[in-house]
């Protein structure tokens, strides 16, 4: 049964809700990061002497871990598109730097009930799922707009820090 779930991650076919879109890219990557990080900690303060053998098995299992996150990252999107009635071609926005932030949140937000659809109902998912977009690439664009004029008239400095 458990395994059945986790296999369901790992899997390109089906539909994403919300909560296991959430799941898949924040919750377990974030759980295996700080997974590593705490056995790297325990490792290289317990005094042990590494030779390069015990260095190459870390760096090893950091790659498989890696793609396993990868994988299931890219896999959970896919999923995602299918729930929302949109191509999975939308994946690849991930990989531009500045609308990367933008799709993971329309991703993470959006409503749709993938059990009703028809293709007028499809369609209409695209178009919203688009104007998601472009409103959430005008918040941005204000924000930044209203941080440079502060900063021109009134020397105020507004950032971000993550």
């Amino acid at each position: 049964m458990i395994i059945a779930k986790i296999k369901k991650y790992f899997d390109f076919q089906e539909k994403a809700t919300r909560l296991e879109f959430w799941i898949g890219i924040v919750l377990v990557p974030m759980a295996g990061v700080m997974l590593v990080a705490l056995f790297l900690h325990l490792l290289f303060n317990s005094g042990w002497i590494l030779g390069f053998t015990a260095k190459f098995v870390i760096g090893f299992m950091l790659v498989v871990l890696f793609v396993l996150n990868l994988w299931l990252v890219l896999a959970t999107a896919v999923r995602r598109c299918r729930g929302l009635c949109i191509s999975p071609d939308y994946i690849f926005l991930f990989l531009v730097p500045f609308t990367s932030s933008l799709t993971f949140l329309v991703f993470g937000f959006a409503k749709f009930d993938a059990s009703e659809t028809t293709d007028n109902t499809k369609s209409q998912q695209r178009k919203r799922v688009l104007i998601w977009h472009i409103k959430a690439l005008i918040v941005v664009v204000l924000f930044w707009a209203a941080s440079f004029l502060m900063k021109y008239f009134f020397d105020i400095s507004v950032s971000i820090n993550f």
